[in-house]
């Protein structure tokens, strides 16, 4: 029997070619359009973030719509980075989006 076993970084790269993708609007499955600016993602991945994203995604634009476009681009990025770089005067919307979206931190945020 012969097991292969990937570096230790394997999943991180994978994350980032995710990332990068979505950045760029490539091979996004799903398009979330607040004020007519467009968020593409990767629907796989924000349900990994959330299951929210997956049972609930018709409510998603209308939940972004209360929210600046700093906000849910952070949001996304954390789904696919698990960091988040907020301004402070941001922060406590930044953590209602979160809670409705039923996306949760890990315990050093």
């Amino acid at each position: 029997m012969y097991v292969v076993k990937a570096k230790s970084d394997f999943a991180e790269k994978r994350v980032e070619y995710l990332y990068e993708a979505m950045q760029h609007d490539r091979k996004c499955d799903t398009i979330f359009t607040v004020r007519g600016r467009n968020f593409p993602a990767h629907l796989i991945v924000l349900m990994a973030c959330s299951e929210f994203f997956g049972t609930n995604e018709g409510l998603v634009e209308g939940i972004f719509s209360d929210y600046e476009f700093e906000i849910i681009e952070e949001i996304l990025k954390y789904c696919y980075t698990g960091e988040i770089s907020i301004e402070a005067k941001h922060e406590k919307k930044l953590l209602e989006l979160a809670n409705r979206l039923e996306v949760k931190f890990s315990p050093d945020i």
